[in-house]
């Protein structure tokens, strides 16, 4: 698998705060003034950098004593240079979208169209209690920087603006004069950076690194002849693998699943010299399969033109096209897609549980009136988690039953055996698990 190959483009970095850009014991010889920072602005202007990016901070912290306001820093940058676009960093939970597309705006005017903005989500946590606003937690801050940026771009480009949002309101807001009119350029840019699942997800971005990185620890070829790189493994392996990795990530979770069933499409129209082939190659160069096939669409016509086939057709949607190696147009097993839809929706649903569980064991508080000093004891939380860890567990044993093939007899043991015990008590006792740890007491229904 190849990135799409664009135009390299450098930017230098602004030291706009004191101790220079890295935290460490080395002196830094850098300088947080402007009449520093000019002076290398322009000289990377004239040596072919596109962009500058600014820091923010707004009080003392890892070395930066000393601080300059990054929007206003990066206006006096731009009024300094020519070409040179200068990236404006905020913290969208200390500013409101329309201030900022205001300010932009006007930058964008003064700069002839060169003002960016690069939204971060904050991960100083005492510039934000000291200036009296709350901290979110890391995912929460996202979705906040998520909702900024579509509010920037919202103003940015519309008259009568409206945005409800859980974090910003807008109401048929006007912005005048909106940025400078640039060709192939809707807005001013907007960068947003990070490496977590939440930042991948809020910026849009395509997980080509995932990718790689599913191909480098094995998942890729699980399923491949192991005398060709393979890991030899079966599906039911296979699926438990999409199910964890959902668990960190639901989207990543559902392209391995879909390559794994792409995989195997080869075993459903070819011969067995055909998918044999298929699968040694994929499993040697550890191709990445994504696949355009979809029931309720017109199937590509396909035409053999003196030894080359010609695909003709449209598909409504693609998945794991971005990032295949192969995409196939033509083939899909009743059942098997089920399971790997049925696999990364339980890693999702399972890390969503252990996430609560977490926040009822640190952060939920008792009912004022309900005689118990922890959530955790509270006789219905724990009766909803056991509830809910319950039904997790069912599906996943019946997913594995259905991948073995052997549904019949493991429906036949669990009707058997939850019609023998109250389910209410067996809930409590997983929830106390699920929560504290605590293992149920032996008993002869147990």
């Amino acid at each position: 698998m190849s990135v799409p190959a664009e135009p390299v483009r450098f930017a230098s970095r602004v030291p706009n705060v004191s101790g220079g850009l890295v935290t460490g014991t080395i002196e830094q010889r850098t300088d947080w003034g402007y009449d520093y920072n000019r002076d290398p602005a322009v000289l990377a202007e004239n040596n072919g950098f596109e962009y500058a990016l600014g820091q923010v901070r707004y009080m003392a912290g890892y070395g930066a004593e000393y601080q300059h306001e990054s929007t206003s820093f990066s206006l006096a940058l731009l009024l300094a240079t020519r070409r040179l676009k200068v990236i404006a960093a905020v913290h969208p939970g200390l500013w409101h979208p329309g201030v900022l597309a205001k300010l932009g705006a006007t930058a964008d005017h003064l700069s002839g169209g060169r003002f960016a903005v690069n939204v971060v989500s904050g991960w100083f946590k005492g510039e934000f209690t000291a200036l009296g606003e709350p901290w979110l937690e890391h995912d929460e801050r996202y979705r906040r920087a998520e909702e900024f940026i579509r509010a920037l771009r919202v103003i940015w480009t519309e008259d009568h603006a409206e945005l409800a949002g859980d974090f910003y309101r807008v109401r048929d807001f006007t912005l005048k004069p909106k940025p400078v009119d640039v060709p192939g350029r809707p807005h001013p840019e907007i960068f947003q950076g990070g490496n977590s699942t939440a930042a991948r997800a809020k910026a849009g971005a395509t997980p080509y690194t995932e990718v790689d990185l599913l191909k480098d620890a094995g998942p890729v070829t699980l399923l491949g002849p192991v005398e060709h790189g393979g890991g030899g493994q079966n599906r039911i392996t296979a699926y438990r693998v999409v199910r964890e990795v959902s668990k960190a990530d639901g989207s990543i979770g559902r392209l391995l699943g879909h390559h794994h069933l792409w995989n195997w499409a080869a075993r459903l129209v070819g011969t067995r010299e055909q998918w044999e082939h298929v699968e040694a190659e994929a499993a040697r160069n550890r191709w990445f399969f994504g696949g355009a096939v979809n029931p309720r669409d017109n199937d590509v016509v396909v035409r053999d033109e003196g030894g080359t086939l010609v695909l003709t057709g449209r598909k409504t949607f693609s998945t794991g096209s971005k990032v295949s190696d192969v995409t196939v147009l033509e083939g899909v097993l009743e059942g098997t897609i089920q399971l790997v839809f049925v696999d990364f929706h339980l890693g999702i649903a399972a890390s969503a549980l252990e996430t609560a569980a977490a926040y009822t064991r640190t952060r939920t508080r008792p009912w004022l009136h309900g005689g118990h000093e922890k959530a955790v004891d509270e006789p219905y939380v724990v009766d909803v988690y056991g509830d809910l860890t319950a039904r997790l567990w069912a599906v996943e044993a019946l997913a594995d039953a259905v991948a073995a093939e052997g549904l019949d007899r493991f429906w036949r043991n669990v009707r058997t055996h939850i019609l023998h015990v109250p389910v209410a008590y067996e809930r409590r006792e997983v929830g106390r698990h699920v929560l504290i740890g605590e293992l149920p007491r032996p008993t002869w229904y147990s």
